[in-house]
């Protein structure tokens, strides 16, 4: 688990999992063997899924997202209160 943050609305998750996402490709700056990472938000009590976005290394070496964030929000989801990054 990276963190535990406090969501308000659909935009907050988003930019959670966006911003998440961008320190652990910082992490993985120097450990060369991977070459892909996905980062899942769950919800703090449940832990269901509420959002991900996947990175690669580029082949410059550097990391970078993938695609856009995707939450649980775009499929009609209510967004939980407090979600875990890991």
């Amino acid at each position: 688990m990276l963190s535990e943050e406090a969501v308000r609305s659909c935009a907050d998750l988003h930019r959670i999992v966006e911003s998440q996402g961008g320190i652990v490709a910082r992490l993985f700056r120097t450990i060369g063997k991977h070459t892909g990472f996905r980062l899942l938000a769950r919800d703090h009590k449940s832990h269901t899924l509420a959002g991900s976005v996947e990175w690669v290394r580029g082949d410059s070496g550097l990391w970078v997202q993938w695609d856009e964030p995707v939450t649980m929000c775009a499929y009609g989801q209510h967004c939980p209160t407090t979600v875990l990054a890991a």
